[in-house]
């Protein structure tokens, strides 16, 4: 898969929060064109250790107006603490493939007990539905959890939007934004 200059990504970040105070907090969305373009920027707000991730991210979406996309794409496989979306249920209601990516493997079964006890049932199918595929490489650690799109591509896609640093540019500019708008940057 090759990418024309101008092929879009949606970069996605929730901001800082205090946890136990915050009971929400911002998710940010950055449309960024591959040749350096932010075209669109919309916030939304979800619930700190929630269930409405998922579908906050399809009505962020709805209000961005990206005519085509190649990839969402977080940092993580949780936002807003455990709020973790239904990265499936994004893929298959937008058409838009997503990659979330951690650099550490997360322990998974701790997060399984912390979701248990908040009794999170929406969080806890989700994280039960990740499947993260180890794409480490160049002595760097890297795990994909990937629907509508292959490992490869979903590499490339990473590299063509990293601009400076191991961050993709769109969640680069979108962890910035979630950041000032909290207030702590």
């Amino acid at each position: 898969m090759s990418f024309k200059k101008k092929a879009r990504v949606i970069g996605l970040d929730d901001a800082p929060f205090s946890k136990g105070i915050d009971k929400k907090t911002r998710l940010i969305m950055v449309l960024y064109r591959l040749d350096s373009i932010v075209e669109r920027v919309v916030a939304g707000e979800i619930d700190v250790d929630g269930c409405d991730a998922t579908q906050t991210v399809i009505e962020m979406y709805g209000k961005l107006g990206a005519s085509k996309a190649e990839a969402f794409i977080a940092e993580g496989i949780t936002m807003g603490g455990f709020n973790i979306p239904s990265i499936s249920e994004i893929f298959e209601t937008t058409g838009v493939p997503f990659i979330a990516y951690v650099r550490r493997f997360p322990d998974i079964i701790a997060m399984e007990r912390a979701l248990i006890r908040m009794n999170n049932t929406v969080s806890l199918q989700n994280l039960r539905a990740v499947n993260l595929e180890d794409a480490s490489g160049n002595g760097k650690q890297l795990f994909l959890n990937l629907r509508g799109i292959e490992k490869q591509d979903a590499i490339r896609i990473l590299n063509a939007s990293t601009r400076i640093g191991k961050t993709p540019e769109p969640v680069r500019l979108s962890h910035l934004i979630a950041s000032a708008l909290a207030n702590r940057y």
